[in-house]
């Protein structure tokens, strides 16, 4: 994916192209906020880590990743332009919202890692082998047989809702680090506001210039 494009859009309808709106993006943040690609590289780093997390779902799920890509754009666009903190923070609580949010982009991170998966498989095998031997042993001995299932099932659930678990606990890591993310760019952007003169017509040919030169595979 070619993500430095110089190709200005507005977010407010909705962009089905995904390159497009990854330049809509890069366009707000370099030439009308001002974040720089040389003086916050690491920033930019990080949105272009988070921006290829999303074409790597959008190559597998299509147009339910665009349609969350599109308000994961328009909440830069909101939380950037708001000079209200509070306001702003109001709309990261919103694209987090789990009636709409779903952590796209971040399968291989939501993944239980091996370890646990084999443990938890092993647990379950185990389990629906206790299930079946008590199902067996209650036609002779249901003293025995009848906590022999209990326990089976009880340890099947408690595998289930292990690996459910894990994954609503990386789940939240992962909204944590968005967070950050966009109050790192409210952050820089109320500095710039602070410490920069306004000197828009240099600034937006320097660096529109310097955007049509750098492409990224």
């Amino acid at each position: 994916m070619t993500f430095f494009k110089h190709t200005p859009f507005d977010t407010d309808e909705f962009i089905n192209d995904f390159d497009a709106l990854s330049s809509v993006l890069l366009h707000f943040l370099v030439i009308e906020k001002k974040i720089t690609l040389s003086r916050h590289s690491d920033f930019h780093l990080k949105v272009q880590t988070r921006v290829m997390q999303f074409e790597q779902a959008y190559q597998k799920a299509g147009n339910s990743v665009s349609k969350q890509f599109n308000h994961y754009v328009q909440t830069w666009k909101n939380c950037l332009n708001e000079e209200n903190p509070e306001r702003a923070s109001s709309y990261i609580r919103y694209y987090h919202d789990p009636q709409h949010y779903q952590p796209k982009g971040c399968f291989d991170y939501l993944r239980p890692s091996m370890p646990k998966k084999i443990a938890c498989g092993s647990t379950m095998l185990i389990g629906a082998l206790g299930v079946i031997g008590g199902v067996i042993a209650c036609a002779t001995l249901p003293p025995l047989g009848i906590p022999l299932i209990a326990a089976s099932c009880v340890a099947i659930v408690s595998a289930i809702a292990i690996l459910a678990f894990s994954r609503n606990l990386k789940e939240d890591e992962f909204k944590e680090k968005e967070r950050a993310l966009f109050k790192d760019g409210i952050s820089i952007v109320q500095e710039i506001a602070k410490t920069e003169p306004d000197n828009s017509d240099t600034f937006y040919n320097s660096e529109s210039d310097r955007l049509k030169s750098i492409t990224l595979a």
